[in-house]
């Protein structure tokens, strides 16, 4: 496949949007990872069991939990930087945090014990041994990509994202046939979070060539303590909300469970996360040098574009679980009633992820953080108290994130609006 001629292409077709052109660039990599992703999901669903992937849900819940603590969300703030030196000292932390978690989690993970059974038998299990490495590289990676956004080099991001998907599904493939289990899939996911690092640091140290200074570093971590502080708290409190579903349904009903809902979770997430990711980046990328008079007509018109996306992810989750045994095989049958449970909370996000980057952008650090934790609380108080099944309690999950989408999109568009008029 020719990535550059395709994009060519397409930035032409998109040439009226300056944000559409970007992402058009990181689209045409990504949606072809993204489509070779999907394709691989009828083999590897008989190749591996719902307890396989049980497992692994849960461990990669935790790991990306343990990648937003040690990122700080500095991905975010590395775009939004206006001056370059405070940039690169910003990367170069983030690069820090990735190895200083290395080197914790390699002492400590296998010596923890969290009284959840199916976290522990993950802990206990060989699979345990990839955490570090796997945050790591993961964190590396993250960090590179905000360099790369802030640079709008949007064809090495796609490059990457078709590389890290080809990648993963032949890993996980060729484990899952010598009977690996959840460890091929953790193998594939590494790879699928990591390949590209070395030509995204690349771009990032031909500007990265001074010598590093702590007290530099130091001292831009000063300058932007507000949003690492709060970032930090609201990622981690977004992410643990996100990951809420798989640790809860870990505790309560067992691994098949855990991994019927990871397979409609990624049915559905893949194509909704690949347009959010190259949204946002794509308004990222123009946001250190965007005045605020431009953000309220940035905000109409990527919802001219995400609306109907959000209504053919609707359509598409209450026609998919027709066809759910046939794909995937009889023992994934279950996968149909979750996807339709699921549909309108990934409808709501499609919207509301890209556009709350504004609120980034406009340093609402404080107010994310707010919304983000009381999202976390609701949300885990709807699906205690509605808990009569799995499916009851996916079913409140998915209405509680849904409604909390839908006020995150008016949130932003009332600071957005707050922020134009003064």
């Amino acid at each position: 496949m020719k990535i550059k001629p395709l994009s060519q292409n397409l930035s032409k077709r998109l040439n009226s949007s300056r944000i559409l052109s970007f992402a058009s660039h990181v689209l045409t990599g990504s949606a072809a990872g993204q489509l070779i992703l999907l394709l691989s999901m009828p083999l590897l669903s008989r190749i591996y069991s719902p307890d396989d992937y049980g497992i692994f849900a849960t461990y990669s819940s935790a790991l990306t939990v343990l990648i937003a603590v040690t990122v700080l969300r500095l991905d975010s703030l590395i775009p939004t930087i206006r001056s370059d030196n405070e940039s690169i000292n910003v990367t170069r932390l983030g690069l820090f945090l990735c190895l200083s978690a290395f080197i914790l989690l390699s002492v400590i993970v296998n010596r923890l014990d969290t009284g959840y059974a199916l976290i522990d038998k993950v802990i206990n299990s060989p699979i345990s041994f990839l955490l570090p490495i796997a945050v790591l590289l993961s964190g590396i990676y993250q960090i590179l990509s905000g360099w790369a956004v802030r640079k709008e080099a949007s064809l090495l991001i796609g490059r990457t994202k078709l590389s890290q998907s080809i990648g993963s599904v032949v890993a996980q493939t060729s484990f899952g046939f010598f009977g690996n289990g959840p460890i091929g899939l953790g193998l594939g996911q590494i790879l699928y979070q990591s390949i590209g690092i070395k030509s995204l640091f690349m771009l990032f140290s031909k500007e990265s060539k001074d010598k590093i200074k702590l007290s530099d570093m130091i001292a831009t971590l000063k300058q932007h303590k507000d949003f690492i502080i709060l970032g930090f708290l609201s990622s981690v409190a977004n992410i643990l909300v996100i990951h809420l579903l798989i640790f809860f349904l870990s505790n309560s009903y067992g691994a098949k469970v855990v991994g019927w809902t990871l397979l409609a979770q990624r049915i559905l997430g893949i194509p909704v996360d690949l347009i959010c990711t190259a949204m946002g980046q794509a308004l990222l990328s123009r946001s250190s040098s965007r005045s605020s008079d431009e953000l309220k007509d940035t905000f109409l018109e990527l919802m001219k574009y995400l609306i109907p996306m959000s209504v053919a992810i609707s359509i598409f989750s209450l026609i998919l679980p027709l066809f759910i045994p046939a794909i995937f095989g009889n023992q994934w049958e279950e996968v149909g009633d979750i996807l339709k449970y699921l549909g309108i909370m990934y409808s709501a996000k499609i919207i509301s992820s890209p556009i709350s980057v504004v609120l980034i952008v406009l340093g609402r650090y404080r107010q994310i953080l707010y919304i983000d934790i009381l999202r976390l609380f609701l949300v885990y108080v709807t699906m205690v108290n509605f808990n009569t099944s799995y499916k009851s309690a996916i079913l409140s999950y998915s209405a509680a994130m849904t409604f909390f989408y839908i006020v995150y999109i008016f949130y932003t568009y009332y600071f957005v609006a707050v922020s134009r008029k003064r």
